[in-house]
């Protein structure tokens, strides 16, 4: 299977308007830093027209204050907020189809839904110590879960609950949930590695299975979700460019996926024009 399209997706991801105006000034800032990686500070100022860095400018699309901009704060949620105000970057969006099926009558009702990051459970997926990504990945957009909702033809209150991939999308961010809540409500991270994979094939509803390649993750290093240090990895000729802040190296282990948060997806099988 072979589909000619732009990266554009063809739906219009929800954007949150009120804040477009910082993805007007993000974007260009972004493309500096392509051109001169290594060189670019996220904290000088994005323009004389603002007083805000490249960084703030971020934080506040998440909707932070100035007085919570200074603290630690999650990655997948970054990144979906600026997915959200800076429409050039749509083609990282991609479709899930949310499906409810009631148990008793077997009404079925699907909503098709654009998604910044796919967020995928990996607690029940830890094997001889190490986490089964592949796994759980491929078990989000397959099985289904039993869920209380109340049925309008039967009037039960007992449905199966299913996320599929509808269509396959050039990219897809996938959040590996490592952060869980523990019985006193406090955030505890799951330190377990990730068992070695760089490819999979994930099934769509539409297209049969698609085949993803890993093109770069996002490490969390530290033990709490309000604190720590992120790490980049980016898959760059045939080995992985590792961005730790301004420091950029090529890695001698070579293995990005070990210690990821965050793994971005790619298929090849949904060309450019």
């Amino acid at each position: 299977m072979r589909m000619k399209g732009n990266f554009a997706p063809s739906f219009h991801p929800p954007m949150r308007q009120e804040f477009e105006h910082y993805g007007r000034f993000i974007y260009p800032e972004i493309q500096k830093f392509k051109n001169v990686p290594g060189q670019y500070s996220v904290n000088s100022l994005v323009s004389s027209q603002s007083p805000f860095s490249l960084k703030q400018m971020m934080l506040f699309s998440m909707g932070l204050s100035l007085n919570e901009i200074h603290g630690q704060h999650d990655a997948a949620e970054c990144i979906s907020a600026l997915l959200r105000i800076t429409t050039e970057f749509s083609f990282l969006w991609h479709l899930q189809d949310k499906i409810l099926k009631c148990e008793n009558c077997h009404l079925s009702e699907t909503k098709t839904e654009p998604e910044t990051v796919a967020i995928v459970p990996v607690s029940n997926f830890i094997n001889r110590g190490k986490i089964d990504a592949r796994g759980a990945i491929l078990n989000f957009f397959s099985s289904s879960e039993t869920v209380e909702r109340h049925c309008t033809n039967c009037f039960t209150d007992r449905s199966t609950k299913k996320t599929e991939l509808p269509t396959p999308s050039k990219f897809i961010i996938v959040q590996l949930l490592r952060f869980t809540m523990a019985q006193n409500q406090r955030a505890q991270k799951i330190n377990n590695e990730v068992r070695p994979f760089s490819s999979l094939e994930i099934e769509t509803s539409a297209h049969g299975s698609c085949t993803y390649e890993i093109v770069a993750t996002v490490e969390h290093i530290g033990r709490s979700p309000t604190g720590g240090h992120y790490v980049a990895y980016i898959k760059h000729h045939n080995g992985w460019l590792k961005c730790n802040d301004k420091e950029l190296s090529y890695p001698n282990d070579n293995d990005p996926i070990r210690n990821a948060y965050l793994v971005v997806l790619q298929t090849n099988e949904v060309d450019d024009e």
